[in-house]
C-alpha cells in the first residue's frame, strides 16, 4: 500500500504534466474570452513593453529562483522520506538534542540580519545607476531572508513540541516532518545570503556590475525612479560602467549569426502578417506538448503506473495538437501571447532571409539574437539616462567624452560588420537630440559608407531604432523622428 501510494505520488507530481498545461492553456483561454481584460489587450495592442513599474531593476525578472526553490520543494519530500528510513538511529540520537537545532538556528540567523544591515549601508562609488538596494533585490534578498525568518520560527515552535524527545503518534512523527522541511530550507536561505553579502561586501570582481545587462528595460518604460542614481558621475566610475557594457557587447557582436545580418528593423506585427508568427507559435507548442508527453509516459512506466495514466496523457496531447491546428482558431491569441509580441526586431541575413525577434515573451528562450540586440540596447540605455534623465551638464560633459574615446576604440578594432557600429549612431543620435554633434560618429559613418554599405538600409535601420527608443521614453516621438532626419542628414553632408 505504501509503495503504491509513493508511485502515485509521483505520478501525479510529474506523470501529468500534458493534462496540465492543456487545462491551464484551456481556462486561461476561456477566462480571457469571458472577461475580456480591456487592460491586457490595451497592452498588446498599443505597446507590448509599457509595463508601470518605475524600478529599472525589478526584482520579479530573476524567476529562475523561484522556480529552483519550487524544484526544491518538490524533490525534498521523496528525499526526506529515504533519509528518514535509512538513518532512523541517527533521529533517534537528534531527538535527545533536539534543543540545539533551535539554538543553531537562531545564532545563524541573527548572523545574517547583522550582516545585512552592514550591507543595507555599505555602498561602492561605480554604483551609479543603481544602489546596493538594487543590488540585493536582484538576488531576492528580502525573500530569502524573510523565508529564512520564517522557517527559523518554525524549526523554534516545532521544537518546543518535541522536547518530550518521543515519536510515537502519528502527529508526533508530522510535527518532526515539519521541522525536517523547515531545518533544510533554512539552511538552503542561510548559505545563499552568506553567500551573496560575502560576494558583495568583500569580492573585487564588480559582479554587480551584471545589473547593468537589464538597462535595456529603460525603453520600456515612460519614467523611471532615479532616487537610487547618483547625480555626479565621476569620470572612473562612468569608464567602468561603459567598459562593462562595451565588452558584454563586443561578446555577442562576435557571434557568427550576427555577423551574418546584412539589415536589422524594429518592426511592429498587425494584421494578415500576425498570422504567420500564430502559426510559428503553433508549431512550438505541439512541439512543447509532444516533449512533456513523452517525460510523462517515461515517469508513468518508471512509477510502474497504470497504463489509463498514458491513455489520459495521450488524449489531452491529441486534443492539443487538434486545436493547434490551421483550421482552429480558439487558442490562437492564448498562444500568440505565449510565444510572440505584437513588435520585436526583424532581421534580416544574407540572400534576404528574414528571421523576426520577440524582444520579450513568456515561453521563448533567449538566443543569441536577443543577448545582442539586449546588450546593444543597455548599451545605448546607459547614455540616454546619463543624458536625459540625470539632467546634470557635468554628466553631459563626461559622457560625450566617454563616446569619443568609444568610438575611437572602435576605430582602432578590425572590422567585422557594419551592424557592431550601430549602438555608436544610436548613441550619436541622442547626443544629436540633446544638442550636441559629435563629428567623430560622423568620420565613422563615411568611413562605412565607403566599404558599399547600403545607404537606404543603414537610414532605416537607424530610424527604426529611434522609433523604438522614443516609444515608452521622454523623448517626443514627433521631435524624435524630425531630429532622426536631421541627424541622417548632417552625417550625409
Amino acid at each position: 500500500m505504501g509503495k503504491y501510494l509513493n508511485n502515485l505520488d509521483w505520478i501525479i507530481g510529474f506523470g501529468l504534466w500534458p493534462t496540465y498545461f492543456v487545462i491551464v492553456l484551456l481556462v486561461s483561454t476561456i477566462l480571457n474570452k469571458i472577461i475580456g481584460n480591456k487592460n491586457i489587450q490595451l497592452l498588446d495592442e498599443e505597446n507590448n513593453y509599457s509595463y508601470h513599474d518605475k524600478n529599472l531593476f525589478p526584482s520579479e525578472k530573476n524567476s529562475y529562483i523561484s522556480i529552483l526553490m519550487l524544484i526544491i520543494f518538490i524533490f525534498m519530500f521523496p528525499f526526506i522520506c529515504l533519509f528518514n528510513d535509512k538513518f532512523m538511529s541517527y533521529i533517534d540520537g537528534m531527538m535527545n538534542k533536539i534543543e540545539v537545532i533551535s539554538s543553531m538556528c537562531i545564532g545563524l540567523t541573527s548572523f545574517v540580519i547583522t550582516l545585512a544591515v552592514f550591507a543595507v549601508v555599505f555602498d561602492k562609488k561605480y554604483y551609479i545607476v543603481f544602489s546596493i538596494k538594487e543590488v540585493l533585490s536582484k538576488y531576492k534578498f528580502s525573500y530569502f531572508l524573510i523565508l529564512e525568518i520564517v522557517s527559523c520560527l518554525i524549526i523554534c515552535l516545532a521544537t518546543c513540541t518535541l522536547l518530550d524527545c518521543k515519536l510515537i503518534t502519528l502527529f508526533d512523527y508530522t510535527r518532526f516532518i515539519i521541522l525536517e522541511y523547515a531545518f533544510f530550507i533554512f539552511i538552503i536561505c542561510t548559505f545563499y545570503l552568506l553567500f551573496i553579502l560575502i560576494m558583495i561586501i568583500f569580492s573585487d570582481k564588480k559582479n554587480e556590475l551584471k545589473l547593468l545587462k537589464e538597462l535595456y528595460t529603460r525603453f520600456w518604460q515612460k519614467d523611471i525612479d532615479i532616487s537610487n542614481m547618483k547625480e555626479n558621475w565621476r569620470k572612473q566610475d562612468t569608464e567602468i560602467n561603459v567598459e562593462h557594457l562595451v565588452d558584454r557587447y563586443l561578446i555577442f557582436s562576435k557571434n557568427k549569426k550576427i555577423k551574418e545580418i546584412t539589415q536589422i528593423e524594429y518592426v511592429y506585427i498587425n494584421g494578415e502578417y500576425k498570422n504567420i508568427y500564430i502559426k510559428y507559435a503553433k508549431l512550438i507548442n505541439i512541439k512543447l506538448i509532444f516533449v512533456l508527453f513523452i517525460i510523462s509516459v517515461f515517469v508513468c512506466l518508471v512509477a510502474e503506473g497504470k497504463y489509463y495514466f498514458i491513455l489520459v496523457n495521450f488524449m489531452f496531447t491529441i486534443l492539443m495538437i487538434g486545436m493547434c491546428s490551421e483550421i482552429c482558431h480558439f487558442l490562437d491569441d492564448t498562444i500568440f501571447k505565449l510565444y510572440c509580441a505584437t513588435s520585436g526586431y526583424d532581421i534580416i541575413k544574407d540572400k534576404d532571409k528574414h528571421n523576426f525577434l520577440i524582444v520579450a515573451v513568456p515561453l521563448r528562450k533567449s538566443n543569441k539574437y536577443d543577448k545582442y540586440f539586449n546588450s546593444m540596447n543597455s548599451l545605448v540605455a546607459f547614455f540616454y539616462i546619463g543624458l536625459f534623465d540625470i539632467k546634470d551638464e557635468n554628466n553631459h560633459d563626461e559622457l560625450k567624452n566617454q563616446f569619443i574615446d568609444l568610438i575611437k576604440y572602435f576605430r582602432k578594432r578590425e572590422y567585422n560588420n557594419f551592424v557592431e557600429y550601430f549602438p555608436l549612431f544610436s548613441i550619436g543620435n541622442l547626443f544629436f537630440y540633446n544638442g550636441n554633434s559629435i563629428d567623430e560618429i560622423k568620420e565613422v559613418y563615411k568611413e562605412l559608407m565607403n566599404l558599399n554599405l547600403s545607404k537606404f538600409s543603414f537610414q532605416k535601420m537607424l530610424y527604426s531604432q529611434s522609433v523604438y527608443i522614443a516609444s515608452n521614453s521622454r523623448l517626443e516621438m514627433e521631435a524624435n523622428k524630425e531630429k532622426t532626419i536631421e541627424y541622417l542628414m548632417w552625417l550625409d553632408e
